[in-house]
């Protein structure tokens, strides 16, 4: 079994040290920076899911007072097109249920529940799930990023660490075979 000098094992401990440290904190802000934005996007989604249940129920507002069912159907499924909601559920306190789609397996936030009035006659209740989908998409790349950020700091490490490394023993080398001759 081949021994190792007592410098160069130090020196090799030193730089698989340092790598691993470098490439911990590395990992530790990425998780910071992935926790932080999920947590962003959280709070936007919340906001603009609370907005997006009140422009809909205004929407719905005339459609449901004039009993125009169809008209209600389309700009609720307009909506749905849209990408916007994941799952609606729009009933009309005189006609019944006029849009029932149900949310999907994916994750969701929800129900955003509200009662569509006109004069203060209740005309119908409409629900809606927004999906988390855009939230666990940009958590996934910012982990791409930072494992390929994390990887190349420790091919740079070991690249500048093993070029340092023959540097050092190359002139030593030499300065023991000038010595020789």
């Amino acid at each position: 079994m081949k021994q190792v000098a007592p410098r160069r094992r130090m020196i090799l401990e030193s730089a698989f040290f340092l790598i691993l440290l470098i490439a911990g904190a590395v990992s530790l802000f990425g998780l910071i920076i992935i926790r932080y934005s999920a947590s962003y996007l959280s709070r936007e989604l919340t906001v603009s899911a609370e907005s997006t249940t009140l422009e809909l129920s205004h929407a719905l507002e005339t459609p449901l007072y004039v009993l125009s069912d169809e008209s209600a159907v389309d700009i609720a499924a307009a909506y749905l097109r849209s990408g916007r909601i994941d799952a609606l559920y729009l009933e009309s306190y005189a006609t019944g249920v006029l849009v029932d789609r149900a949310p999907s397996d994916e994750p969701f936030i929800g129900p955003y529940i509200t009662e569509i009035e006109r004069d203060g006659l209740a005309l119908g209740r409409l629900s809606l799930w927004f999906s988390t989908d855009e939230i666990r998409r940009t958590s996934r790349d910012f982990l791409i990023i930072i494992v390929a950020i994390s990887g190349i700091i420790i091919l740079v490490i070991i690249g500048a660490g093993s070029l340092m490394y023959r540097l050092v023993v190359v002139k030593q080398a030499m300065i023991l075979l000038n010595g020789i001759r």
